[in-house]
């Protein structure tokens, strides 16, 4: 089985799991069975395609069997025995039967990765916790550092417009305590401003 690149992985019968590694999380009892339903998942997904290409040869052959009995009729034949029709029938039940088993088994790894989450919930809720902590923290960093860009940025088109005399020094300004320059934001413009 390969390794799983997605965040989720779709269950039997609907319903999605996610994949701890691509959250950065190494929870190999839970890890082990999301590849696995994420492999069955694939197979099915093939097992369906091949259902539904055998269907379609069906009803083609099916055609050809009517247009060749027609033909036997009109010349007096014996009837067409449409044998490849039996076989398409055939591969057709054997792949449905095929659907059955891979849904039986991917039922089975859910109990499974069910029961893997009641052992270590509690274990994992406490790096998800920690995680969510600092990823927290983290988030107000970037917003803070982004206002003080902002902020910057505001100052710049207000010096800028000083320096070229497009406005008098008496317009410019800036307020503490947090230095932002007044009346420029990025949605008026302000990048292109500052470049320009």
């Amino acid at each position: 089985m390969t390794k799983i690149n997605t965040p989720t992985v779709g269950g039997p019968v609907g319903g999605n799991y996610p994949v701890p590694s691509y959250f950065g999380f190494k929870w190999q009892k839970i890890e082990k069975h999301v590849a696995e339903m994420g492999y069955l998942r694939q197979k099915s997904r093939q097992n369906a395609q091949r259902i539904q290409e055998l269907r379609d040869e069906l009803e083609f052959q099916r055609n050809r069997l009517e247009d060749e009995r027609a033909v036997a009729e009109r010349q007096g034949k014996d009837e067409p025995s449409g044998q490849y029709v039996l076989l398409t029938q055939q591969q057709i039940e054997k792949h449905e039967a095929k659907e059955k088993s891979l849904r039986r088994a991917a039922e089975m790894v859910e109990k499974d990765l069910r029961e893997a989450v009641l052992d270590k919930g509690a274990e994992y809720l406490e790096q998800v916790d920690a995680r969510a902590r600092k990823d927290v923290e983290r988030y107000a960093e970037v917003v803070a550092e982004a206002e003080r860009l902002k902020s910057d940025l505001g100052a710049m088109v207000g010096l800028k417009e000083v320096l070229t005399g497009e406005k008098d020094a008496k317009h410019f300004g800036v307020y503490p305590p947090d230095n932002m320059a007044w009346d420029y934001t990025p949605d008026e413009g302000l990048v292109e401003r500052v470049g320009g």
